[in-house]
């Protein structure tokens, strides 16, 4: 550890270290070196930048660490990058650009994010405010531009934030600082809200992050994965709820944790709009449990919703059009049954049946073009899908050929037919694709 020395000034008492003094070949001692880390104030300790520089560790070694408050910090860099402006001294002036964050912090305001940063971390919401910013604004830069960005734009904090330190910074944001200031602002925006669920997949080539697991990626690449749930308003026209899940974990089995998160903010009065991937009788039995109102997709054509509509010979029939939405749709009442821990319960919800011409005429439009590029491939025997997909819509006789090989104990020449990627003849298939 190296001996700290005290210095009295005007000023106040500086602290510093010394290095050892030597002599050169001559006998001649070697300058003083000294390294200045702050002063005490009123027996208050205010480090220079230096000191902010250090490492925790570099800290304990020279016996004076501390934690300096956010205040005493900005201090210390605001007198360093403003100058004085004594007699004989150069005034230098900037210009910096401040249009785009004006608009950031308005947004913020009206919103309420600011008011709530102040009130959930009020020794940093400003650097957090800088970070957004600088995130929103040049959403295709790396944090290490940081520097370059916040030299010619004036933001909240006002003062660089390296690359080094603004790792430090989100890495001590812990947990319970993230989920009290998720919850506040889902309640502040939650209640008597329709809320929009959808989950994404962000693919990671990492080994180190613990909740990148292999699970079914929607870009269909073969790498770990993390899930993150997102809740956004539709009324409010921002995002509510967001949560971040393992790889693993499918959106059939994330409700658990959006309900669960729900009852735990204390928000009852939210209304879920789910699409079909969440569907399962175990959540829309877990949302009728806790009360929530919920409209959800149903995947497929479960044979409960078919005999509960099979009086529907044509859904198309202009007596089912409804003039609000300009659809056409019918809705039923429907016993549904569903298990909650051993027990057998049972609630009744409203199923609706609908078409929408519009939709239906763009869905017709796709599909004519998807078996155009079929019969195209196959005219020019440019196999690029699988035969599974052309057998679905097409009747193909496949070139058959004889594969030989080697069996290694008995020494027997094996003959095999095999299916190529060749197509010989093929015609449409109507009947299957109805």
């Amino acid at each position: 550890m190296q001996k700290i020395h005290h210095m009295n000034t005007k000023a106040g008492q500086y602290l510093f270290t010394e290095e050892p003094r030597h002599r050169d070949s001559n006998g001649k001692l070697s300058k003083i070196k000294r390294t200045y880390y702050g002063k005490m104030i009123k027996g208050e300790f205010v480090p220079n930048e230096r000191y902010l520089k250090l490492t925790k560790k570099e800290k304990i070694n020279l016996g004076i660490e501390a934690e300096p408050d956010e205040n005493i910090v900005e201090k210390v860099l605001r007198k360093k990058s403003n100058m004085e402006d004594k007699k004989g001294a150069t005034i230098l002036s900037s210009r910096k650009f401040y249009g785009s964050v004006y608009l950031l912090e308005q947004a913020a305001k009206l919103s309420g994010v600011e008011k709530l940063l102040i009130d959930s971390f009020p020794k940093s919401y400003k650097k957090i405010l800088s970070l957004c910013y600088f995130f929103i604004l040049e959403r295709h830069s790396a944090l290490y531009r940081f520097d370059v960005w916040g030299r010619i734009h004036k933001h909240p904090y006002n003062y660089n934030i390296s690359s080094s330190s603004s790792t430090k910074f989100l890495d001590s944001i812990t947990e319970n600082e993230k989920d009290y200031f998720l919850s506040k602002w889902a309640r502040a925006k939650g209640d008597n809200e329709i809320t929009a669920i959808d989950s994404t997949s962000i693919s990671s080539y990492s080994q180190l992050l613990k909740m990148a697991k292999r699970g079914i990626n929607k870009d269909h690449d073969l790498l770990n994965q993390l899930n993150v749930l997102v809740g956004f308003g539709a009324d409010c026209h921002l995002p509510i709820y967001i949560k971040q899940l393992p790889g693993n974990i499918s959106d059939v089995t994330t409700i658990k944790n959006l309900v669960d998160d729900f009852n735990s903010y204390g928000i009852k009065a939210s209304t879920f709009f789910l699409d079909r991937g969440f569907y399962s009788i175990q959540n829309i039995g877990s949302m009728l449990d806790n009360n929530y109102h919920f409209l959800c997709m149903i995947k497929g054509h479960p044979l409960y919703i078919r005999n509960l509509f099979e009086d529907i010979s044509d859904i198309t029939s202009p007596i089912y059009f409804v003039k609000k939405y300009k659809i056409n749709a019918v809705t039923k009442k429907y016993l549904l049954q569903y298990k909650k821990d051993d027990k057998h319960k049972s609630r009744t919800v409203y199923i609706t049946k609908s078409y929408d011409p519009e939709k239906a005429k763009k869905a017709k439009e796709r599909f004519n073009i998807k078996i155009a590029v079929l019969k195209e491939e196959l005219q020019s025997k440019k196999i690029i899908q699988a035969k599974s997909v052309y057998n679905k819509y097409f009747n193909v006789e496949w070139k058959k050929e004889i594969v030989k090989s080697i069996d290694k104990r008995t020494g027997n020449i094996k003959e095999k037919i095999v299916e190529t990627k060749i197509p010989l003849s093929f015609e449409y298939n109507e009947e299957n694709n109805k």
